[in-house]
């Protein structure tokens, strides 16, 4: 965890004292899938927001190194909702004529309508990355945990995508040119994480997107 809270600092994320309650955990496996398993029987909330339906082809492993991402909603008053379909208790109204209707899975946020933001924000509550070892063996025990850092700062589901640009995340990415692997963290990936971390969390995405690449465009103009 010293690599992640390093990279972490570097990029202006938030980092607690080391004494902290850890809301990232990495785990080195023989058998990702079985811990995946596990996970779905005794805490399904860490696969995401989802439906029930959904939960097996979420929990099932498809690449050597894979993160899964839970995440909570905080609306312009600071009020917090984790988002976990499956545990919320739902809402009941009461109408107008006495009546009451009953929405489940649901919850009040305050928002506003702009159409550049609505004032939430999402924010990252707990990550789970899994390497299977078997398939990252052969490769620098530092650089599986670049690439392992990187999922953890930086929410994603493009685990094995060839990147178009340098990147410590094309470490495992099948047919990706070799120019293009490297076994640390590149320029461009710790500048996509300052970039990340600067960007307004309340803004509409097509807003942080802009923002994103404005960023990443003068961060790596300064190098």
């Amino acid at each position: 965890m010293a690599r992640v809270r390093k990279v972490a600092a570097q990029a202006g994320a938030p980092v607690a004292v080391e004494k902290c309650h850890p809301n990232i955990d990495i785990v080195f496996t023989k058998n990702p899938q079985a811990l995946l398993d596990s996970v779905r029987a005794a805490k399904p909330w860490y696969l995401g927001y989802h439906d029930a339906a959904q939960e097996k082809r979420l929990a099932t492993v498809r690449h050597a190194v894979q993160a899964w991402y839970m995440t909570q909603t905080v609306d312009r008053a600071g009020d917090v909702n984790v988002d976990d379909k499956q545990r919320s208790d739902g809402i009941t109204f009461q109408g107008a004529l006495g009546n009451s209707f009953y929405f489940p899975n649901a919850h009040v946020e305050q928002w506003s309508g702009s159409r550049l933001g609505d004032e939430r924000r999402s924010e990252l509550i707990h990550v789970l990355v899994v390497v299977d070892l078997p398939r990252v063996d052969g490769i620098k025990l530092s650089a599986v945990l670049d690439d392992v850092t990187m999922l953890a700062l930086a929410q994603t589901a493009a685990f094995e995508t060839c990147q178009p640009l340098v990147s410590i995340v094309n470490l495992t990415a099948s047919g990706c040119d070799q120019a293009l692997k490297v076994d640390t963290l590149s320029v461009n990936d710790l500048a996509y994480l300052q970039a990340l971390y600067r960007i307004d969390l309340r803004g509409s995405l097509v807003q942080q997107r802009g923002d994103l690449a404005y960023e990443m465009r003068r961060i790596l103009g300064a190098h």
